[in-house]
């Protein structure tokens, strides 16, 4: 999606696929711009939501950096709380609105990012870990699934064995629901509109809540905890993942609306 090259502005991407409601808030005013914002628009719009400072980053890939350039990038967020912020570039502006919608997970998990980067050998300051590797995933492409207490032995067991039609069942019945998390899952779905897999991690909750914002403030809280734990995520290849699709994922019963044109 992304060269480094400036891209069109369009703002209907901003809330044109119904799975972008956990960052609809956020979103609102800037879907309503005729023009990319600045990264000091974006700044002074989304800093006080996010606890951190957007500021100009140079031209790189999309690719997330690693070794050095990573180490960098999780020290500015930790140490100085700003997050490099490329302009007209729709990667980082979801990483943007994500900082603004789940910021308690965002920290978490740059948090650990740097602490892994200062604990690392100096012998192999390139080479990312496989706990690098699975925080990497939720970053860019993990969702939470809150699922209610009585629901959630069988929802687990269900991603365990990689079968989606479990955990479809309980969404219908209104026991789950996906909140997507990784902003790269929100570029495609806000770009693209093609089907993606997210890591999911399961946030057992007495029961779902019925708007939006608490789904979001529910599953950050989840998140956050669970980042704080070095044991979680340290296995990529054991974390499963599951198509985001409207029949696995759906919309809470009351989701945020989009801005009227």
């Amino acid at each position: 999606m992304h060269n480094g090259m400036a891209q069109a502005w369009d703002g209907r991407v901003l809330y044109g696929h119904r799975l972008l409601w956990p960052i609809a808030r956020a979103a609102r005013e800037l879907a309503a711009l005729a023009d990319w914002p600045t990264v000091a628009e974006l700044d002074a719009g989304l800093a006080p939501r996010a606890g951190v400072r957007f500021a100009s980053a140079l031209a790189r890939s999309r690719r997330r950096p690693r070794g050095p350039a990573a180490a960098a990038y999780d020290a500015s967020i930790c140490l100085e709380g700003r997050v490099p912020t490329r302009a007209a570039s729709w990667h980082d502006l979801f990483n943007a609105l994500v900082w603004a919608s789940m910021p308690r997970s965002k920290r978490a998990l740059h948090e650990r990012q740097h602490r892994a980067h200062e604990a690392r050998s100096a012998a192999a300051p390139s080479r990312r870990t496989r706990e690098g590797d699975g925080l990497a995933l939720v970053d860019e492409g993990g969702a939470v699934l809150l699922c209610t207490d009585a629901a959630r032995p069988s929802v687990e067991e269900a991603l365990s064995a990689r079968e989606r039609e479990p955990v479809a069942v309980a969404i219908a019945r209104g026991e789950a629901l996906g909140v997507v998390f990784g902003h790269a899952v929100f570029e495609h779905l806000g770009t693209s509109q093609r089907t993606v897999r997210a890591t999911v991690h399961v946030v057992s909750t007495p029961a779902i809540p019925r708007d939006a914002d608490a789904c979001v403030w529910l599953a950050d809280a989840g998140l956050s905890r669970a980042l704080a734990d070095p044991k979680r995520f340290a296995a990529p290849e054991a974390m499963a993942s599951i198509p985001v699709e409207l029949a696995y994922f759906g919309v809470p019963r009351d989701p945020l609306s989009p801005p009227t044109d």
